[in-house]
C-alpha cells in the first residue's frame, strides 16, 4: 500500500474541484454529460420555445442543433401535436411538480414513437420558470406490450369460448386463470377465484391433499396427475359435489412452472348411463319374462311327447309291479328274480323324475333364478332329444347326433341353453312335418376356433333368400301359427353368452349354427 506522507498531497488532488455546476456552454461537462445521454433532453418556456437540447434530441429530428435552439415547437411538430404537449406541460408550470407519462409523438420523418417522458420544473436565476423534459423512446416495448395484450386476449377470447373449464395454477396452488366454462361450471366469478388456491373448488380429501401432490411432482419427478386424466369429485361455490374428469398438464417457461387443467362435468353423463343402466335393466327383465313365456309355450306345445315320455315309465312299473306280486304268490320264487324286477321299478320311476324335472326346471326357470355354471353341451343335446323323442316318431322324423367326445366344460346358463337347442331342433322338425321321403334332422357339435359349436340341419325345404334376412327379428315367422319370438329369443340367449347364431343354407334344408365361447365374456 502507497503511504501518504503529512503535509504532502496526492498527485490525484492536485486538480482543481469545480465549486459550482458548470455553464450551458459547449466546452462545459454539462454539455458532455447531456450530448452522450441516449435520452433525449430539452428545456422550454411557457411558449413553446426551446431554450436548451441535447445532442439526441437534434438527431432525432433530423436537424443541426443550432437550428433548433430559440424556434417554437410549433415549427417542428404539428399544431394538434403541441397542443397536446401542451396540456402536460401547463401542469407543470402551474403545479411546480414532476409528472411522468408515456405519449405518442410523430418525428418529421412521419414515423410515430412512444415516448416514456419526465417533465419537471426549472426556475432559472432570474426566477423564469422553464421546463425540462427527458425522453427514452420506448416504441419497441409498447409495441411487445401491445402484442402481448393482443395475444393475451385472444388466448381468454379462445378460452372463454372453449366448452370445457380449463384453469391455470402456480406450483403453490394459486389461480392465475379461471375461464368463462369454468365460471359457469363451478358458479364463482373470476375475480373470486383467481389469486386463491385451487383447493377451494375440492371437497376432502382432495383439498386437504392437493398441494403436497404438487410439492411431491415438483420435488420428484413421478407423475401421479399430469399428463393422465381421471375422475374426481369437485365442489361449486353453493357446496354441492359433483363428479368431474380432470386433465392436467404442465407448461414450464423462463424457469417456471404452470398447471392447466381442463375440467368435464361429468353430471349429466353419470345420470344418462344411470338411467341407461335402468333402461337395460328393465328391458332384461321384460326379455327374460319373454323367454319364459317362449318356453311355457314351447312345454305347451310338446304337451303330448311329454305326457307319453311320461306315461312310458308309469306303464312300465305297473308291469313289473304285477310281475312281483305273481312272484310273491309263488312260493318257489327266486329272489334274485324279484330283486331284479323290484330294481327296473326303481329305474322307470327314476325316469320318470328326470322327465318331470326336466320339464319343471324349462317352466320354472326365471330372470332371477338366472345364473351360470359349468355345463356339459353334449348332455344338454341328449335331453333335447329325449323331451323330442315321441314327437319325432309320431312325424316319422330321424334324429341323427354327431357329438364330438371330451368337450371342454364351458359356463353357461343350461336352461337357456337347452331352450335354444330345443327351439332350433322343434323348428327342423316342423319344417319336415309335409316333407315326403326321408325326414332327417343332424345335429353336431365340435370345437372351432376356440369355441364350442352346435349346428342342428335337416333336409327340408330350407328357407327362401327374402325370408333369411329377417330370421332374428322380433316377431318375423314363417309358420301359420307362430309367434315369431324363438329365433330372435334364442338370438339374445346366445348373445348374453357371448357367442353367436346364425342361419347357413345349403344345398338342401336349413342349418343354424351357434358358438359358445370357451371362456366368460368378461374374462
Amino acid at each position: 500500500m502507497r503511504r501518504m506522507v503529512p503535509g504532502k498531497q496526492s498527485k490525484r488532488s492536485e486538480k482543481p474541484v469545480p465549486t459550482r455546476a458548470e455553464p450551458f456552454g459547449e466546452g462545459g461537462m454539462f454539455r458532455v454529460f447531456m450530448d452522450r445521454s441516449p435520452l433525449l433532453a430539452c428545456i422550454k418556456d411557457r411558449d413553446a420555445v426551446i431554450r436548451y437540447a441535447n445532442s439526441a434530441w437534434a438527431q432525432r429530428l433530423g436537424k443541426p442543433l443550432h437550428e433548433l435552439l430559440g424556434r417554437s415547437e410549433y415549427e417542428l411538430f404539428s399544431h394538434e401535436q403541441v397542443e397536446r404537449f401542451l396540456r402536460s406541460d401547463t401542469r407543470v408550470f402551474d403545479s411546480g411538480e414532476t409528472i411522468e407519462l408515456t405519449e405518442q409523438g410523430r418525428i418529421i420523418d412521419g414515423e410515430q414513437n412512444w415516448w416514456h417522458v419526465i417533465k419537471f420544473p426549472i426556475d432559472d436565476e432570474n426566477g423564469e420558470r422553464l421546463l425540462g423534459m427527458l425522453a427514452l423512446d420506448v416504441t419497441d416495448r409498447v409495441r411487445v406490450q401491445t402484442a402481448l395484450a393482443a395475444s393475451e386476449a385472444h388466448v381468454k377470447a379462445v378460452l372463454d369460448t372453449a366448452v370445457d373449464a380449463i384453469i391455470t395454477i402456480d406450483t403453490a396452488g394459486v389461480v392465475r386463470s379461471f375461464n368463462l366454462a369454468a365460471a359457469r361450471m363451478f358458479g364463482y366469478t373470476a375475480e373470486e377465484v383467481v389469486g386463491n388456491n385451487v383447493n377451494m373448488l375440492m371437497p376432502e380429501p382432495y383439498k386437504s391433499e392437493h398441494d403436497s401432490y404438487v410439492r411431491n411432482y415438483l420435488a420428484t419427478g413421478v407423475m401421479k396427475i399430469i399428463g393422465i386424466g381421471r375422475e374426481v369429485s369437485a365442489r361449486r361455490k353453493d357446496r354441492s359435489e359433483f363428479p368431474i374428469d380432470l386433465a392436467v398438464s404442465e407448461v414450464v417457461g423462463g424457469g417456471e412452472h404452470e398447471f392447466t387443467g381442463v375440467i368435464k362435468d361429468l353430471t349429466e353423463k353419470k345420470r344418462t348411463q344411470a338411467e341407461l343402466q335402468e333402461r337395460e335393466a328393465e328391458a332384461r327383465y321384460h326379455r327374460e319374462q319373454l323367454t319364459h313365456l317362449t318356453r311355457i309355450s314351447t312345454l305347451g306345445e310338446m304337451a303330448a311327447g311329454i305326457a307319453h315320455e311320461i306315461n312310458q315309465p308309469l306303464t312300465a312299473i305297473s308291469t313289473y309291479a304285477q310281475a312281483c306280486q305273481r312272484l310273491l304268490v309263488n312260493a318257489d320264487t327266486d329272489i334274485a328274480l324279484l330283486t331284479d324286477t323290484l330294481d327296473k321299478i326303481a329305474r322307470q320311476a327314476q325316469r320318470g323324475g328326470d322327465i318331470i324335472r326336466r320339464v319343471r326346471d324349462m317352466a320354472s326357470h326365471t330372470h332371477t333364478q338366472t345364473h351360470r355354471s359349468t355345463g356339459e353341451i353334449n348332455a344338454i343335446v341328449w335331453e333335447c332329444v329325449e323331451m323330442s323323442a315321441y314327437e319325432a316318431r309320431v312325424k316319422g322324423i330321424e334324429i341323427a347326433l354327431h357329438l364330438q367326445e371330451n368337450l371342454p366344460v364351458i359356463p353357461i346358463d343350461a336352461v337357456q341353453i337347452q331352450q335354444v337347442v330345443l327351439n332350433l331342433l322343434r323348428n327342423s322338425m316342423d319344417a319336415l312335418q309335409n316333407q315326403p321321403g326321408e325326414r332327417r334332422v343332424d345335429i353336431r357339435t365340435d370345437l372351432d376356433d376356440e369355441a364350442l359349436c352346435v349346428s342342428v340341419a335337416d333336409n327340408g325345404p330350407g328357407v327362401n333368400e327374402a325370408a333369411a334376412q329377417h330370421l332374428f327379428e322380433h316377431f318375423f315367422t314363417t309358420k301359420r301359427s307362430g309367434m315369431g319370438i324363438g329365433l330372435s329369443m334364442s338370438k339374445s340367449i346366445i348373445d348374453a353368452h357371448g357367442g353367436g347364431l346364425r342361419y347357413e343354407p345349403g344345398t338342401q334344408g336349413a342349418a343354424f349354427k351357434f358358438t359358445l365361447p370357451l371362456r366368460k365374456a368378461d374374462d
